[in-house]
């Protein structure tokens, strides 16, 4: 059984390949080969435990892109090689402890692998806002607005930058002092034209339009349409604000992303 350390992961991992296979699991949902899980969480006494996971069947594609019978190769007809099922959970806490680990097993062996687990999201979760903007934003240098200086932040805005060429990176923070240092960290790491806003508008004011992410409020809600084109919201669920009654999560529609009614 493995158990790679967050140096481990930090040594064979990079946003790179993050975002390699963050496009590729996302595929394989739409395939129908990976299924996820919904988050669940529960607090008591000041601490959250989280959890999260997702199921991967893999094999030879078959012609209607799923793994199984009739497909191609080894494992389709003819061949000596069946599909595998993958699980993964992760799981970890937030609050006055921390402690965060991802566990893979498979279907014949059973626990394959323990990874600490706080890199390995911290590079998902920014992949994920990397895919996103490289499927949906539109093409050309952009403007940034990277609304939060915390735990998230450097993942984020790195993805994007290895998608879309950044012309310009506002940082907004609600202190000053962390917006501040946290351009002065993108300027020199990544060498980004990064500066902190006290708030973040377009040239034109309220309303603007066209295809910067800081014309025009910003939504209140992720379900409502940004004027600038492509809004990616990613943080930290609050265990302190419980769902609303009969709230149903996002699901894909056929213009995006939508609530159900």
């Amino acid at each position: 059984m493995l158990v790679p350390d967050e140096a481990d992961i930090a040594k064979l991992l990079d946003m790179d390949a993050a975002l390699a296979a963050v496009r590729t699991a996302l595929l394989d949902v739409c395939r129908g080969t990976a299924r996820n899980l919904a988050k669940e969480r529960a607090s008591l006494d000041g601490q959250t435990l989280h959890s999260t996971g997702a199921v991967l069947r893999t094999g030879p594609v078959g012609p209607s892109g799923g793994v199984g019978p009739g497909a191609e190769g080894p494992g389709g007809a003819g061949g000596g090689a069946a599909a595998r099922t993958w699980h993964g959970a992760t799981i970890y806490v937030s609050g006055s402890v921390r402690a965060h680990w991802t566990l893979v097993f498979n279907g014949d062996e059973g626990l394959r692998a323990v990874v600490a687990g706080k890199t390995l999201a911290r590079l998902r979760t920014g992949a994920a806002s990397g895919v996103s903007a490289g499927a949906l934003a539109r093409p050309g240098p952009i403007t940034l607005a990277c609304i939060g200086a915390g735990y998230q932040a450097w993942t984020q805005v790195e993805a994007v930058s290895r998608v879309r060429p950044i012309g310009r990176l506002l940082v907004w923070s609600r202190t000053r002092e962390r917006a501040e240092g946290f351009a002065a960290r993108v300027r020199d790491g990544l060498g980004l034209p990064a500066t902190p806003v006290a708030a973040v508008r377009g040239r034109g004011g309220r309303g603007g339009r066209g295809d910067r992410g800081d014309q025009g409020p910003l939504p209140r809600h992720p379900g409502r349409r940004h004027p600038a084109g492509h809004a990616r919201r990613a943080g930290r669920l609050e265990p302190r604000r419980p769902p609303r009654s009969g709230h149903q999560p996002v699901r894909p529609g056929r213009r995006g992303l939508h609530r159900r009614p």
